[in-house]
């Protein structure tokens, strides 16, 4: 079995590709391989799996925080004009609503005691999350409570919504190419044109 990395690089590793970034170059940076990467990532996610079946959400709290942090890190340098949503989006992904539908029962992670432990339902479609996380790499940091707010999501529903599109994508390589790919458009469409 593939040696696993520590959660502060998973975490960056994970924030990297979620931002766009080639799954090769953040490994290659990283100094890891394919293997290293997704032994890592069924470590991790199993890891704050077991802790939500213990009722404990500390693990996917750090985890959550790291993640944050890096795609802070990684957002640094903001350029000042940038698009707006509702203009730019396609229809099918300019406003968040539930969807019961991606529902995962194997989702669950609390993230700090007293945070309801039960099975996330998650809120965003695949497109939509696609969205969410590009208008949040855009997106200069003081607008990311404007950003979560009219995706229909705070702090903690935030954080859920991570971990289950990492559990999602941990477990299913085609579900994150789409997720990629879409991704990789919104951010397009609403990073300014030089």
């Amino acid at each position: 079995m593939s040696k696993t990395v520590r959660l502060e690089v998973f975490a960056e590793m994970s924030a990297r590709i979620a931002g766009g970034e080639p799954r090769a170059e953040v490994l290659a940076a990283a100094s890891a391989d394919d293997a290293q990467f997704e032994a890592s990532q069924a470590f991790w996610l199993g890891r704050m799996s077991d802790e939500a079946r213990n009722g404990r959400g500390t693990l996917a709290q750090r985890y959550a925080d790291l993640f944050a942090a890096a795609q802070k890190t990684l957002s640094a340098p903001k350029k000042p004009e940038r698009r707006v949503w509702r203009m730019m989006a396609p229809a099918k992904v300019a406003f968040a609503t539930p969807n019961a539908s991606v529902a995962s029962a194997s989702s669950a992670v609390p993230l700090a005691p007293g945070v309801a432990t039960g099975p996330h339902t998650a809120r965003l479609t695949l497109e939509q999350f696609a969205a969410f996380r590009a208008d949040l790499v855009v997106a200069p940091e003081a607008e990311h409570p404007a950003v979560r707010e009219r995706f229909g999501l705070d702090a903690v529903t935030w954080a859920r919504e991570e971990a289950h599109w990492q559990s999602a994508f941990a477990g299913d390589p085609d579900l994150f190419q789409r997720y990629l790919r879409q991704f990789k458009y919104c951010k397009a469409l609403l990073e300014p044109r030089g």
